[in-house]
């Protein structure tokens, strides 16, 4: 599997030959975005080397939220999206923020039974600091 660009369009490019592997084989991706997330991210990403470096240095108790979010993604097929701001040229002041929405639904119908479905929503953002 080709590195994609971490934009939105290479979260989708990425997403779409996932959710095309066979189970078996999406559920070694799953797990692998579970117990080794940064590595997981860094082999699916082109990323610059002050990204790489970022993803690296990441605070473990953000790793197991979002891995965990995104093994779960993964593992049922559900969609995720990034929209990430374009870096600030200079500092300025500014942190990054990033923002997990997640949004499930759960659909019952009488003959079909239960569907759960929903969405995840990573954004990434370079608030100025006040």
């Amino acid at each position: 599997m080709a590195k994609k660009p971490f934009t939105s369009v290479g979260v989708q490019a990425l997403q779409q030959e996932l959710y095309a592997l066979p189970d078996d084989a999406l559920h070694v991706e799953a797990s692998a975005a579970r117990d080794e997330f940064q590595e997981w991210l860094l082999a699916h990403f082109e990323l610059t080397d002050k990204q790489m470096h970022y993803i690296e240095t990441l605070d473990s108790d953000f790793v197991k939220q979002a891995s965990g979010l995104v093994s779960h993604y993964v593992g049922h097929r559900l969609p995720m999206s990034l929209n990430a701001e374009t870096p600030p040229e200079e500092d300025e002041g500014r942190g990054k923020l990033i923002l997990f929405n997640e949004s499930q639904q759960v659909v019952y119908r009488q003959l079909e039974g239960s569907l759960a479905t929903g969405h995840l929503q990573v954004t990434i953002r370079y608030p100025k600091n006040r």
